[in-house]
């Protein structure tokens, strides 16, 4: 029945002679019947899986949009920076994070990249970061990245790695948020910023120990 009903071409008309089926016939209407009431008794005893995706999380929506408009864009960064403030221990993930492909719509230049992730991303109260990272970082980005932590007096751990492909940044090592896009191109693209499940946050970052401890 239900592969009829998502038929477009099919008429829900045509189930009035199921319909007589069932109530004359006691054999399909107690399968039917007895089904029901095991949807509905799920249904009441609310056990069913939530979706993070249609909640809230301390009164802000768990998913945001980045365009990357020039309208938007200062509004849009502080989705995140405003998230990291008065934050002491940042974990990013961020397979490009030292890296830089070339001249986009956000970052002009390698110098506009790196002067955003020292005086913007990065808040004033981060004590520790925590970068993991392709092999193979861009010389110049690691090493302004490297004199920055110094200067602020943050201690610095990076482990290059190809074991993760998606972007993350975890705060305080209690939330995180996944980034569709690398920072090298955040607002470069459209994307979305959404906060990770606990549960997911926990097993992620159980791998990340995994990962920084080089075990297999």
């Amino acid at each position: 029945m239900l592969e009829l009903l998502e038929d477009p071409e099919f008429s829900p008309a045509s189930l009035r002679a199921w319909q007589n089926l069932w109530w004359w016939e006691d054999h399909y209407s107690h399968d039917i019947s007895r089904r029901l009431a095991r949807i509905e008794k799920r249904l009441e005893d609310g056990n069913i899986g939530r979706c993070a995706l249609s909640e809230e999380r301390n009164g802000a929506g768990v998913m945001r949009l980045i365009t990357g408009m020039e309208d938007r864009l200062s509004e849009e960064r502080k989705y995140l920076t405003s998230w990291l403030k008065g934050c002491e221990d940042i974990t990013i993930v961020d397979p490009y994070f030292f890296s830089f492909g070339g001249p986009n719509k956000v970052f002009r230049t390698l110098g506009n990249y790196t002067n955003w992730l020292e005086n913007e991303l990065i808040p004033s109260s981060a004590q520790q970061l925590t970068i993991f990272h392709l092999p193979g970082p861009n010389g110049k980005v690691i090493n302004s990245f490297k004199g920055f932590c110094k200067r602020k007096n943050i201690k610095l751990a990076h482990h290059s790695t190809n074991e993760i492909h998606d972007r993350v940044i975890i705060k305080n090592g209690e939330v995180g948020r996944a980034l569709g896009t690398s920072f090298g191109g955040f607002g470069n693209k459209i994307a979305f910023m959404l906060d990770l499940p606990d549960e997911d946050l926990h097993a992620f970052k159980r791998e990340l120990h995994r990962i920084a401890h080089g075990e297999f």
